[in-house]
């Protein structure tokens, strides 16, 4: 994730479109998860579950979402139009079982405030994967987008996976995210800049530098 115009942007450059589509993409996601956790025989035969929670933000910013350290494949990012974008990612997931395809639909969920599907999602690739970082964050980023309660309980638990991963350029990053969500300006500078020193030049790297006003200390060659 680098910040440009696709999916993968920390901000999405505009909302307009997803209100038209979101209901639908949800309903979609939710029910193939659903059907991938359950059995498709149990889904059809249970009542139809309540609509997913909604992220809710503070004025002004978009959905929470986690941040991942990489791009999500490039037959998603090419897509537009980000309904498409959700659905190929969903049909990734789905056909290859692949964990770290379950985290990416996760985050692109949460991008679209679908929360119920993204902890599916997570739940998933920690079923195939235990103890899988990128899933417990976005767990944990789930967790954030629930409120100003939720922000506090995310912050409290990014802070307690920071003893065990002291090299994750991803937990720093995402523990800055949930300070700007928190307006921590504190814990803002101190992520930020150790996403910076964890790797300048990565896509979390740079866009670190720019949320936070990082400065990268000069070369020492000339």
């Amino acid at each position: 994730m680098d910040g440009s115009d696709s999916i993968r942007n920390a901000t999405p450059a505009s909302g307009r479109g997803i209100p038209r589509r979101k209901v639908a993409v949800t309903v979609g996601v939710w029910a193939a998860l659903v059907a991938g956790a359950l059995g498709a025989a149990a889904a059809l035969d249970t009542t139809p579950a309540p609509p997913p929670p909604a992220s809710v933000a503070p004025q002004g910013l978009p959905p929470l979402f986690l941040y991942l350290d990489r791009e999500l494949p490039a037959e998603v990012t090419k897509l537009q139009d980000v309904a498409a974008q959700v659905q190929r990612m969903q049909e990734l997931a789905t056909t290859t079982d692949a964990p770290a395809r379950w985290v990416e639909l996760g985050a692109v969920a949460q991008r679209i405030g679908d929360l119920g599907s993204a902890q599916l999602a997570f739940e998933r690739a920690l079923l195939g994967a235990q103890g899988r970082l990128d899933a417990q964050i976005g767990l944990i980023m789930n967790e954030g987008a629930t409120g100003p309660e939720g922000l506090d309980r995310a912050a409290t638990a990014l802070a307690a996976l920071a003893p065990r991963y002291p090299k994750s350029q991803l937990l720093a990053f995402n523990t800055g995210m949930i300070a700007v969500y928190r307006a921590d300006r504190a814990v803002i500078a101190t992520a930020f800049a150790r996403t910076v020193s964890l790797g300048p030049t990565t896509p979390l790297g740079i866009l670190a530098r720019r949320l936070g006003g990082v400065a990268t200390k000069p070369s020492a060659n000339p």
